[in-house]
């Protein structure tokens, strides 16, 4: 087309040839990396991870930082509060907390899809979907997790250390329990199964996926969210009841709980497949809100 166009015009115009060409290798070449980010590469996902860790780092040093911080403080004051037992129960408290901001970090993941500027130049970044989605799933859970455990242990352990010099200077004698993972989680009434632990996690991924949906104030609109969700699965069982039970008075749930074994029930069991089995629905639901941007 450009020749016959070239001859038309009495002689072959050299530049508008060599321009033409430049820009239909170009895009060729575009097309061929915008094709390869379509599969998963180890290599691009390892260099990917590396640039979110150097850009963001301050970021998760600072938070893990902050955690330590209230974590000692609220053993210390715990631990020297004119109490004459501190046993392994009471470091429940503590953890509930650290499970909200374990909440709360996995809700800010994705930090760059809060502006629409931040948003472009993301989606741009030369990744597939995937990848980009793995890194996030490696850094909120995979590195934070055992991290996050990590930090409490110590934290808990200098607290402790801590508290005895501040009893022993103040003449109290206070029997303090040494933090211990296998004692917590094989004794505490808190968390007393493996499912519970599961939980954590399904919820975790809800918030994790849930995130996807909004731009600006995510997290909070993600716990709205979560709210609408809870209020909306206990009205299903209120409508439940009354169907099934037509004396049900009110908003009660009121469902027949037929015992199926020594420790199970049938609402148990019920509450057990939601927990075990929301993670494999949010994770996927995630991608593909992530792919569809």
């Amino acid at each position: 087309v450009i020749n016959s166009y070239s001859l038309k015009m009495g002689k072959p115009n050299q530049s508008l040839i060599w321009n033409s060409f430049l820009m239909l290798s170009s895009t060729k070449k575009y097309n061929k990396c915008m094709a390869t980010n379509k599969f998963f590469s180890s290599a691009r996902f390892l260099k990917m991870l590396k640039n979110d860790i150097m850009l963001n780092y301050k970021t998760y040093v600072y938070y893990l930082a902050g955690m330590a911080g209230g974590i000692f403080i609220w053993l210390v004051l715990g631990m020297t509060n004119n109490i004459v037992e501190y046993d392994i129960y009471r470091y429940g408290e503590i953890i509930g907390i650290c499970l909200l901001a374990g909440g709360i970090f996995v809700g800010m993941s994705f930090p760059d899809l809060s502006t629409s500027k931040g948003a472009g130049m993301y989606l741009l970044l030369p990744a597939s979907t995937f990848e980009k989605y793995l890194v996030q799933i490696f850094i909120r859970f995979i590195f934070f997790i055992p991290a996050a455990m990590l930090v409490f242990w110590i934290t808990a352990h200098f607290s402790e250390w801590t508290a005895m010099f501040i009893n022993y200077m103040n003449k109290r004698n206070v029997d303090i329990a040494s933090f211990s993972y296998i004692d917590f989680f094989g004794k505490s009434q808190q968390i007393n199964s493996a499912l519970e632990l599961f939980a954590v996690f399904s919820l975790g991924t809800f918030v994790f996926a849930a995130r996807l949906f909004f731009k600006r104030f995510a997290i909070v609109k993600t716990i709205i969210l979560g709210i609408a969700a809870f209020f909306f699965f206990i009205c299903i069982m209120v409508l439940l009841s009354h169907i099934f039970d037509p004396s049900t008075q009110g908003f009660e749930v009121n469902l027949k709980d037929i015992k199926l074994g020594k420790e199970l029930s049938s609402m148990r069991l019920f509450l057990y497949y939601i927990v075990c089995l929301s993670w494999i629905f949010f994770l996927p639901m995630g991608y593909f809100l992530l792919k569809e941007k």
